[in-house]
């Protein structure tokens, strides 16, 4: 049977041994502290350059020479120039027919070149005009204060007997006039009636 001394002798030698251990871990702990756990390096993504485009044109190419319709006067250069009368018609290529060359006639569009350019450089202010004109002549039209210039030829385009010539205007259709019931021939010419104007050979 143990005594009550006994009991807490071995009580405080527990204690004693306890504090012992204690202070053994926490020396040992200062003086060899755990390794610090460090986060894992993540490898940084590699980056792809963006390849630099080829162009496959040149940007706003600068025309030659001959790509450069002619700036269409707004007015009379003198009053002595050779003035005539014209018959206005119009023609569009693009329609076919009589408004193309047959033989320029391909898969269906139209491909003629006028003065070394494709036909629809010349659209509102090219014209086909008689054989007295000489091409790349630029003619001004009093009714519609504007010149076009002379860039292609007509079977029926010609120097009538009373003096007045047709001019076929490159556009897809007759420019409205102010006073359009004005200035209408109708002949065996033009059975349908056709608008006349004064006109002046500029060049």
């Amino acid at each position: 049977m143990l005594r009550q001394s006994d009991t807490l002798g071995n009580a405080f030698t527990i204690a004693v041994c306890a504090a012992v251990f204690l202070s053994s871990a926490f020396v040992t702990l200062i003086h060899n502290p755990p390794a610090p756990v460090l986060p894992t390096a993540t490898a940084a993504p590699t980056m792809t350059a963006t390849p630099t485009p080829t162009l496959t044109h040149t940007p706003n190419p600068t025309p030659t020479a001959t790509q450069i319709p002619p700036t269409p006067y707004v007015g009379l250069r003198s009053a002595d120039q050779t003035q005539f009368v014209v018959r206005l018609t119009y023609y569009w290529p693009a329609l076919g027919g009589t408004n193309c060359y047959p033989t320029n006639w391909k898969n269906g569009k139209c491909e003629s070149r006028l003065m070394g350019e494709p036909w629809s450089t010349w659209e509102n202010i090219g014209a086909a005009c008689s054989a007295d004109i000489p091409l790349r002549s630029r003619i001004f039209i009093e009714r519609l204060n504007k010149s076009y210039m002379c860039v292609d030829r007509g079977g029926g385009i010609i120097k009538l007997p009373d003096g007045s010539q047709f001019v076929d205007l490159l556009q897809q259709g007759l420019p409205k006039f102010k006073n359009w019931k004005e200035g209408i021939v109708v002949d065996k010419y033009c059975p349908s009636g056709c608008y006349t104007s004064k006109a002046w050979l500029l060049d």
